[in-house]
């Protein structure tokens, strides 16, 4: 109260001779500065307020838009389908001479089998199917004993028919989600989904040399066991002497398990986690439905936007809308020839 006092002791004394000069006092400063500060704060708290908003608001519409279009890729791959692997097919090793009890979790790239998973990651195989791949003779791909040529050239070299034709091959097509992994990665620290591929190649005439070899790790399937499309499906194995990986990244920032989500389907058959319709992985953040009789499987793919713009991205029920969930079904329309 005192330096109060003086300051304004000081102010009356000195004012005309102040204003005369045209300046300002001390006081008159000073409450400037405080009329302005109770202004500007909330000002500035309202602005910070709204560009976190857009911020949050920008990274759930990136996240919408880019699992749309990891939607709609699968759901376009999936119509060439001619088999898709339902739970029993994923979840069972390969064991030779026995089609009941076989699958094909350690032919493919997964935690499981130790191979195709980067290190320290957990590799979750969800949508693995078969697919019949038509090649347009303008298709560029690798010929035997390297070069690469248009699948025309190859066929007419090939099948000897002094035509240029196109062409169909069967490839092996799978859908994995990839938790974690090694540091320094463009890759969130949530949560991906990868997709490989290994197409068969193109053979000659003779129905034994490949004018255009098949991918590393390829081995077709083989309908002559005749034990049922299921069962031949489950005995596949993989090139021995060859390995695959997980590919490329399809879309990333999903929802990574641990996390306590909501689950987002019950499959038709029989209602349980451990079904033989439904595979799952990241505490339902990628699901698929399949149904190996009618060729058909729904799938579910869940997002976490949080993950783009903040280090804690846990899921909470007030945080669902940062959670966008998109899901497609399909039913495959390829089929087998010999």
């Amino acid at each position: 109260m005192s330096t109060i006092q003086l300051l304004l002791k000081y102010q009356s004394q000195n004012s005309p001779k102040r204003r005369a000069e045209g300046g300002f006092t001390l006081i008159e400063l000073l409450v400037a500065m405080l009329i302005a500060v109770i202004i500007i704060t909330p000002v500035l708290g309202f602005m910070v307020n709204l560009m976190n908003t857009d911020r949050q608001e920008q990274a759930k519409a990136t996240s919408e838009q880019e699992l749309q279009t990891a939607i709609n890729f699968m759901a376009q791959d999936l119509q060439q389908a001619v088999y898709i692997y339902d739970n029993e097919g994923l979840s069972r090793n390969h064991i030779p001479n026995n089609p009941g009890a076989s699958g094909i979790r350690n032919q493919i790239p997964s935690s499981v089998s130790g191979f195709g998973c980067p290190a320290g990651a957990t590799c979750t195989p969800v949508l693995v199917f078969w697919k019949r791949q038509f090649l347009d003779r303008n298709t560029q791909i690798t010929k035997a004993g390297g070069g690469r040529d248009t699948v025309g050239n190859i066929m007419n070299q090939a099948r000897v028919r002094g035509v240029e034709g196109d062409t169909f091959v069967y490839s092996l097509v799978g859908y994995s989600l990839i938790e974690g992994g090694p540091a320094n990665t463009p890759w969130s620290d949530v949560a991906r989904i990868a997709r490989f591929e290994i197409r068969d190649g193109i053979l000659e005439q003779d129905g034994t040399t490949y004018a255009a070899p098949p991918d590393t790790g390829f081995q077709s399937f083989d309908l002559s066991l005749a034990r049922g499309l299921e069962n031949v499906m489950n005995q596949w194995q993989k090139n021995p002497a060859q390995t695959f990986d997980v590919g490329d990244v399809l879309v990333d920032y999903i929802a990574a398990g641990g996390q306590s989500m909501p689950s987002p389907v019950t499959c038709d058959a029989d209602n349980g986690v451990n079904s033989k319709q439904r595979i799952s992985a990241g505490d339902n953040a990628f699901v698929a439905c399949v149904d190996v009789e009618d060729g058909t499987a729904r799938v579910y793919v869940r997002g976490n936007a949080l993950a783009r713009i903040q280090t804690d991205s846990n899921y909470r029920e007030a945080r669902s809308s940062f959670f966008p969930l998109v899901s497609t079904q399909v039913e495959g329309r390829g089929f087998l020839s010999n």
